[in-house]
């Protein structure tokens, strides 16, 4: 079955708009570290965010991990667990005219090679590797669920 990929601009607002946008959001651990990117684009613009996008047309979901995993990281995921799935509702869009945008993510945990080179995509200005413990106060709420549910160690001031 044919995925379809691409969604023009204009129907894509009509579906921020409209209608919950079907995701994987993935935990990804290299060694003891976490590595996660600073968005570029919103919702959560310049927040420090697990890596993640939406689920295509006719692809399942591990299809999606792994193409996330190369997309926007660079490099192969092996898929650890599924975390569940989780419902991310946010007052900014990337559309002015749109004031809202639902996720409707499905978490996984994934492992990545301890000498795995990242590179990051034209979704983060940077991707980094954050040992654990994690300190909570620098994430975004939404992060820190994830990592909670991942068993990542966290931390608070």
């Amino acid at each position: 079955m044919k995925r379809n990929t691409h969604i023009d601009e204009e129907t894509w607002r009509t579906v921020v708009s409209q209608m919950p946008i079907v995701s994987v959001d993935l935990v990804v651990e290299r060694g003891d570290d976490i590595i996660l990117g600073r968005r570029v684009n919103p919702p959560a613009e310049d927040e420090w965010f697990v890596p993640g996008g939406r689920v295509h047309k006719n692809e399942t979901l591990t299809a999606a991990v792994s193409r996330v995993g190369s997309e926007e990281l660079g490099v192969d995921v092996q898929i650890d667990r599924r975390l569940g799935v989780y419902e991310h509702l946010y007052t900014e869009s990337e559309f002015p005219s749109v004031s809202s945008k639902h996720y409707i993510p499905v978490g996984y945990k994934v492992t990545i090679s301890e000498t795995a080179h990242f590179e990051a995509d034209s979704q983060h200005s940077e991707l980094s590797a954050f040992r654990t413990p994690i300190a909570t106060e620098m994430l975004h709420e939404y992060v820190v669920t994830y990592l909670a549910d991942a068993n990542i160690e966290l931390t608070t001031a």
